[in-house]
């Protein structure tokens, strides 16, 4: 449903001030691809974010969808990272932003680990003004494989640096980070944006989980073997027992500083595009993530 006015602990919120901010990883395979992003077209008519964060991208294709997404739900704005290659196959793909904001300004973020041996890909930043906010999103596909941790440990820390740059320059911005992060909210990677560990450098970092404020454990999953496109994905280099894969989640909608209940909080969360088709197709092998931040109007400082 579209963004609606809330009333959270006896307070109004107008849906005037909520920016609603949707996330989903692709798939890096053209399997059924223009049913799939049909259906997510269909879908995201009636969520209408106002900013969407996609993963596995692809750019190699015949079908240009990136452009049919945007012309469909009327984005202004679209900006795709740097590519990346299978390593068994000729898909390229990457991560993008789409806005509805004519002032955004996009920027790629390199987070290439020295020493990974699995793909790394460059993140992507948007930056534009909501209700004289300025906010800043980033959308990431941190490195895959259960042996990466330490690969998407650097990543978070070069994530959040970014991060910390961003409310360097403006004290009162809003930054926001959503994507595929490859990990569950107990491995070290995400305890670190949880503020419960320190990095590399010594230093940390906090970031407020909208699922955590706002989900429950019917919408927590975002990777399963229920979903038969997640099964393709998991069978497609060898022979899987897929009953025996954990559910996991591991995408995420989260917002830098301790923002919890003030400017830049999360107002909901929903996991979307998780129901299949007649046919039992979905639109990922990834469900997406949706969250309303609160961002009232901003009084000019007088000078």
């Amino acid at each position: 449903m579209p963004k609606q006015d809330l009333t959270i602990h006896e307070t109004f919120i107008s849906s005037n001030f909520l920016l609603r901010v949707a996330s989903i990883n692709l798939m890096h395979n053209p399997i059924d691809l223009e049913d799939r992003m049909e259906m997510l077209i269909e879908e995201l008519l009636d969520l209408s974010p106002d900013v969407l964060c996609l993963q596995e991208v692809l750019t190699n294709g015949e079908y240009d969808y990136l452009d049919h997404i945007a012309a469909s739900l009327g984005f202004t704005n679209i900006h795709i990272g740097e590519e990346y290659k299978d390593r068994i196959s000729d898909n390229r793909s990457g991560v993008a932003i789409l806005t509805r904001f004519s002032d955004t300004v996009f920027r790629d973020i390199n987070l290439d680990v020295e020493g990974a041996t699995s793909p790394t890909v460059s993140a992507v930043k948007a930056s534009f003004l909501f209700n004289n906010n300025e906010v800043n999103v980033y959308t990431a596909h941190l490195c895959w494989g259960g042996h990466n941790t330490w690969v998407r440990q650097e990543q978070v820390e070069l994530l959040a640096t970014e991060a910390e740059l961003d409310t360097m320059a403006n004290p009162d911005s809003v930054t926001i980070l959503c994507g595929d992060l490859n990990e569950e909210d107990d491995a070290h990677p995400i305890q670190y944006l949880y503020g419960k560990s320190i990095g590399k450098s010594d230093r940390g970092t906090f970031w407020v989980d909208a699922w955590k404020m706002f989900g429950n454990e019917n919408n927590r999953i975002t990777s399963s073997m229920e979903n038969k496109l997640a099964i393709w994905t998991a069978t497609r280099r060898v022979s899987v027992i897929t009953e025996m894969v954990p559910d996991r989640r591991i995408d995420y909608m989260l917002v830098h500083g301790w923002v919890y209940g003030r400017t830049g909080s999360p107002m909901s969360f929903m996991r979307w595009a998780d129901k299949p088709n007649e046919n039992g197709l979905t639109t990922s092998d990834h469900y997406g993530v949706l969250s309303d931040i609160y961002l009232p109007v901003k009084e000019e400082t007088p000078e």
